[in-house]
């Protein structure tokens, strides 16, 4: 414990006798005792804030409908957007790598007749009916 010996352990144990009397000891170590419990209670509210606000950045620019969008979204903001075409995330225009989930943008193959990138599941394109290679 702190890399303190026995011989240290009696020795804080005498000077705090010395200075605090034998009366006051219990009353000390039950004021100890109560600010470590409420130390430990703030530490985990603190950690499930944490976590709780890592799931909301996570799941938040996913988890938005398309009806929560504003007027934000101009065309002039989409132009300069780029659509992962792993997980759909939007990235800003001059990106390579996506910003959600890490993959590199643009490296997906695309439809040859509307130039649509093909989603893995996908055996004919939804946007022009192209059948997949």
């Amino acid at each position: 414990m702190f890399g303190l010996g026995g011989q240290e352990l009696l020795l804080i144990l005498v000077i705090v006798l010395i200075f605090f009397g034998a009366e006051k000891i219990p009353q000390l170590a039950k004021a100890l005792g109560k600010g470590m419990g409420e130390f430990r209670k703030a530490q985990n509210d603190l950690k499930q804030e944490i976590n709780s606000a890592g799931e909301i950045l996570a799941n938040g620019a996913a988890a938005e409908p398309a009806s929560a969008r504003t007027d934000a979204d101009t065309p002039a903001e989409t132009a300069a957007t780029v659509i992962c075409p792993a997980c759909q995330g939007r990235n800003l225009a001059g990106a390579r790598y996506c910003s959600q989930c890490g993959k590199l943008l643009g490296d997906s193959p695309k439809c040859s007749v509307c130039q649509r990138p093909w989603q893995p599941e996908e055996k004919f394109c939804p946007k022009c009916g192209e059948r997949r290679p």
